[in-house]
């Protein structure tokens, strides 16, 4: 019996240390299994991962990685929708620069679905890097884990 997967979750690219052709496999997807209460070996079998960007960007000014953005940005970005497996009905984005390069400077809120076109429902949530300073709030824990394991 062939499992389809009906979520793919999309990150901003490969870390320094990750292997770009497993994407989320290294601490942001670590972070993510355990949201999901699942192993990250469950967490790998269940969603469909992907990157925007197929190699590590570099180091940002400040801390972080790159962010990806632009037009090249944008476009890779509709790749990675466009080429979604068949049964993909839902795509969560990860880190507000991912959703800028879908939704542009709107400011929507996280865990919530839109509808988009090509007949994906898109929601984003916030990065899970330890970069981030959302991640110090108890309740920003609590609501990732909530919306993730509805996933």
């Amino acid at each position: 019996m062939r499992v389809v997967n009906h979520v793919m979750i999309v990150g901003q690219a490969p870390s320094r240390t990750s292997d770009p052709k497993r994407p989320l496999t290294g601490r942001t997807g670590s972070m993510l299994a355990w949201w999901c209460g699942l192993s990250a070996e469950e967490f790998q079998a269940r969603f469909v991962l992907r990157n925007v960007l197929s190699q590590w960007p570099g180091p940002a000014p400040g801390g972080g990685d790159v962010a990806p953005t632009g037009r090249s940005a944008r476009t890779s970005l509709l790749d990675v929708l466009e080429q979604a497996p068949p049964g993909v009905t839902h795509v969560v984005l990860l880190g507000q620069a991912v959703r800028r390069l879908m939704f542009g400077p709107a400011s929507l809120p996280p865990y919530e679905w839109f509808l988009v076109v090509g007949g994906h429902w898109i929601a984003w949530a916030p990065h899970p890097s330890r970069v981030s300073r959302h991640w110090n709030s108890v309740a920003a824990t609590e609501a990732a884990c909530h919306f993730f394991r509805r996933l």
